[in-house]
């Protein structure tokens, strides 16, 4: 288990979570499991950034740093 509290491990958990239903409007107490980490991970080392813009759940502001993140969680996780 990891809690994570920074705006990227935030918009993970909101990618990881997409196609589970409506996102929460509040992140903070989302669960989401080391699988999906690893499946948004390889998703987003897939895509340039103007195709991670386009990411639903994505924070644009994010998306600059969103693969190290996520490659950074994952390892964690692993």
């Amino acid at each position: 288990m990891a809690i994570g509290t920074s705006g990227t491990i935030l918009s993970l958990g909101a990618l990881a979570a997409t196609g589970r239903g409506p996102l929460p409007s509040d992140l903070h107490h989302l669960q989401v499991t080391a699988k999906q980490i690893r499946r948004v991970r390889k998703q987003l080392c897939r895509l340039d950034l103007e195709h991670r813009l386009r990411l639903p759940g994505l924070d644009p502001r994010r998306a600059d740093v969103i693969v190290a993140g996520a490659i950074v969680l994952d390892t964690i996780l692993d």
